[in-house]
């Protein structure tokens, strides 16, 4: 972990240079703060304009857009002090964006509760995070942005290209079988992966066996048009969360990984480049169990969702209108439902620490032959870093006996 210097924080914060395995929040009695975080030093903080509060006890359960929504529920002063104090040290310290919209999951942990759905808001463009009021002290579970059809920006149209590229190239990779989460369904794998093919020790994930020139030469073509959003990935990563950033340059340098863009295993780009070593893609009515992903190395993983048409694999806006099919977090008691959402929508969600799941589509989804729902997850996965730290002894000449890159 990269740690933050004592000059890069406000002079009310005081470091000391410790990491912990979690977060807590505990009022001391001199009314110091005490904020451990994975991978984030110990802090002491003294904000000069905001004491220590505590969580307030509710009998309901709601979902709270802290910025513009739920006006009609006066906030103590207690409260507003809570919100302050959570942008003060979670946006500070780089673990969600400053300016991001506030989503307050008033929950606590009661089996009788109900569930939340998101998106729950009108006014999609907006980024938000959510953050669990009774989970102390109110770090960021997940953050998402939705990109509406409606109104395409910039950023709408690379994301839509993206998606393009990456199911042309799925579509001319291997089924991973091997996922025992998964329950149904198509996985493909994208980008660089331990030991995909005879004799190699690591490469990129293996391609369809008997593939003919022109689609070998296709998908040449789109292994080189790959390299152009890996500036947009590190971009779109650097806006969600800089924490997130550092944390898997720092894990993907200290091995020195590829990145998932990457042509070849060595690259000339700077380190800071770097975001994801490779990306799983999911289609055809994929659905999981509740799980937590163990083999990612990485602090939060980067999603892309959307319906898109399967001849093209343009992404489309939602025609199905039953819900129930999205990514749900049980343990939180919320699901980002992916009927609900207008737009390309993009998710940053901690995969090794949370138990999330996909949850099964409806019955017209599952059974339309023109259209299916896409997902991605960028990450970096624990078994490549081992080989890459092995691999990283060698001299490169070595290196290159060893792996194989998407130009065969």
């Amino acid at each position: 972990m990269i740690s933050p210097s004592n000059n890069q924080l406000p002079l009310s914060l005081a470091i000391s240079h410790q990491s912990f395995d979690h977060l807590i929040v505990g009022t001391q009695p001199n009314d110091q703060m005490i904020v451990n975080e994975l991978n984030v030093p110990k802090l002491s903080l003294i904000p000069h304009d905001v004491k220590p509060v505590g969580t307030q006890p509710h009998n309901h359960d709601y979902l709270t857009d802290e910025n513009s929504l739920n006006h009609n529920k006066p906030k103590s002063r207690q409260q507003r002090r809570m919100i302050l104090y959570t942008k003060q040290t979670a946006g500070q310290l780089g673990l969600y964006n400053p300016s991001f919209s506030i989503l307050t999951l008033d929950k606590k942990k009661n089996e009788n509760a109900s569930w939340v759905k998101l998106p729950s808001h009108k006014k999609l463009p907006r980024p938000y995070v959510l953050i669990n009021r009774h989970n102390k002290p109110y770090l960021p579970i997940f953050m998402y942005q939705i990109h509406p059809f409606s109104s395409p920006t910039p950023v709408f149209h690379k994301l839509q290209n993206l998606i393009i590229t990456l199911n042309k190239l799925a579509n001319n990779r291997q089924n991973i079988t091997t996922n025992s989460d998964m329950l149904d369904g198509i996985m493909k794998g994208i980008g660089f992966c331990q030991g995909s093919y005879s004799g190699k020790s690591a490469g990129v994930y293996a391609r369809k066996a008997g593939l003919t020139k022109k689609k070998i030469d296709d998908d040449n073509e789109q292994w080189s048009a790959l390299q152009e959003f890996g500036d947009l990935i590190h971009s779109r990563i650097q806006g969600f969360s800089n924490n997130a950033l550092k944390d898997n340059q720092e894990i993907i340098n200290a091995a020195n990984l590829p990145n998932f863009s990457q042509l070849e295993w060595h690259s000339n780009k700077s380190p800071n480049f770097k975001t994801y070593s490779n990306v799983i893609v999911t289609l055809n009515g994929f659905h999981n169990k509740p799980h937590t992903d163990n083999n990612d190395i990485n602090s939060w993983n980067y999603g892309i969702f959307s319906f898109i048409n399967k001849s093209n694999f343009i992404p489309i806006p939602t025609v199905f209108t039953p819900s129930g099919h999205g990514l749900s977090f049980p343990n939180h008691k919320f699901i980002f439902d992916f009927s609900k959402k207008e737009g390309i929508v993009e998710i940053l969600w901690k995969t090794s620490e949370i138990l999330h799941q996909t949850t099964k589509p409806a019955k017209e989804l599952l059974e339309n032959e023109s259209i299916t729902h896409f997902g991605c997850s960028f990450q970096i996965n624990k078994k490549l870093l081992l080989t890459g730290q092995k691999l990283k002894q060698l001299s490169s000449e070595e290196i290159k006996t060893k792996v194989n890159g998407p130009i065969m």
